[in-house]
């Protein structure tokens, strides 16, 4: 999906807690979880209103709606990859530079 930010939030208080997007896609407005905020952090990736963004990922039923949770965002020529291939969001690197799988 490609659009633009309408808003960020770095820590939703709404499940599922974490990062969220809300973009301005063709099709209206879509809410992205973003994973693991110290991710986004440690990769210096800022969102904020009016900046394009593609996101790659999939609508998932949460509870009794559905959310998109984001596996790729790229911002300009910023690309992050936020989920494993199996939907794990990841953590930032360790001290030893390994990249581990956290869960939900």
């Amino acid at each position: 999906m490609q659009g633009t930010v309408v808003s960020f939030e770095e820590n939703s208080s709404t499940a599922p807690h974490g990062p969220h997007v809300i973009i301005q896609t063709t099709s209206g407005q879509v809410d992205v979880h973003l994973g693991d905020a110290k991710l986004l952090k440690a990769n210096h990736l800022t969102l904020a209103a009016g900046d394009s963004v593609r996101v790659v990922g999939e609508n998932v039923t949460h509870g009794t709606s559905s959310q998109f949770f984001a596996r790729i965002i790229q911002k300009g020529s910023q690309t992050l990859t936020l989920r494993s291939a199996r939907g794990f969001p990841l953590r930032p690197a360790s001290k030893a530079g390994k990249s581990e799988a956290g869960v939900l």
